[in-house]
């Protein structure tokens, strides 16, 4: 996304033995200019709902 590859965005800082399985501590780092990007997804996305929300379509 946005030229970074998105498992390059996900670190694992450690790793445990569960019962039935491995629980992984990991950390998201997402660079300033992906944060940008969603933000402005969502901030279209939310001015769009509340565009056909306040249109009303009789239900």
């Amino acid at each position: 996304f946005r030229g970074h590859s998105l498992l390059s965005m996900v670190e694992i800082k450690g790793a445990t033995v569960k019962e039935g399985g491995i629980m992984f501590d990991t950390r998201l780092n997402v660079p300033d200019d992906v944060k940008d990007a969603l933000r402005a997804i969502l901030k279209e996305k939310s001015a769009a709902l509340q565009s056909s929300a306040g249109e009303g379509d009789g239900h």
